[in-house]
């Protein structure tokens, strides 16, 4: 086996396997305990948790840390304001397609996200999401592709393998369009907790928006939907082309 074909196949079968794994866990702990009736944002978290070790071991075979940031406030100041700004921008601008209401996929996963307690959906995707899908997406895929690849292709495929394990059309726009996001500042920091950081601050931010209708105050109308949409994607991506890591 070739080396290209070698990080290509370590990028990728990691990811299948998490997938079977935490498949598994799920149907276990539906099977066997009352988690779910509880909760099942509750459900995905202990299944996720359970996942991260064996994920972070394959991610260990291929992680290369390097120097710490300079300005490290500043620094994390720009990616949670740029991975802020693109969530609810490229919401905004999905939603204007109008292709959830006809994604089955996206409809269940929003009935299974709204219930239970807030407290688990915030936990869930605030803080167990994020560490578990950057060390697979970022550290696994991108970190086994960026080394036989050209960096923007890595960047690119690890971003779509990214949005196609969310299953539905919604979720891989707006989850692919983050992972190419996720992946640059993964690659200019070389630190994988940046890009961690990063992803948290998008989804708890999606989570304030909804649960605060924060919505009525830049989407009132379709007019200022579009308008805070474009304009939010727009800043996020000034700020990410012109931030230096310093």
């Amino acid at each position: 086996m070739t080396k290209m074909a070698r990080h290509v196949w370590e990028g990728i079968y990691p990811v299948i396997l998490y997938t079977v794994l935490i498949s598994i866990i799920g149907t276990l702990l539906r099977q066997f305990t009352p988690i779910e009736e509880y909760s099942p944002m509750l459900l995905n978290a202990a299944s996720m948790v359970i996942c991260i070790l064996p994920m972070y071991s394959f991610y260990a075979k291929v992680a290369t840390k390097r120097g710490k940031l300079n300005h490290l406030l500043t620094d994390l100041l720009i990616i949670v304001g740029v991975c802020a700004l693109l969530a609810i921008g490229l919401n905004y601008l999905i939603d204007l397609l109008n292709i959830k209401e006809i994604s089955v996929g996206f409809g269940q996963v929003t009935s299974d996200f709204n219930k239970g307690p807030r407290i688990w959906r915030l936990i869930a995707v605030g803080v167990i999401a994020p560490i578990l899908e950057e060390v697979v997406y970022r550290g696994i895929v991108f970190g086994n592709f960026k080394i036989v690849l050209n960096k923007w292709v890595a960047i690119g495929l690890s971003a779509a393998i990214f949005g196609l394990f969310h299953y539905n059309l919604p979720q891989f726009l707006y989850a692919g369009i983050l992972g190419v996001a996720f992946a640059y500042i993964y690659d200019k920091t070389g630190q994988l907790y940046t890009c961690i950081i990063g992803h948290a601050a998008a989804n708890v931010v999606v989570l304030l928006f909804d649960w605060y209708h924060l919505h009525r105050y830049f989407a009132a109308t379709v007019t200022t939907q579009a308008i805070s949409g474009c304009i939010a994607c727009i800043v996020a991506v000034i700020l990410l082309v012109k931030w230096k890591k310093v």
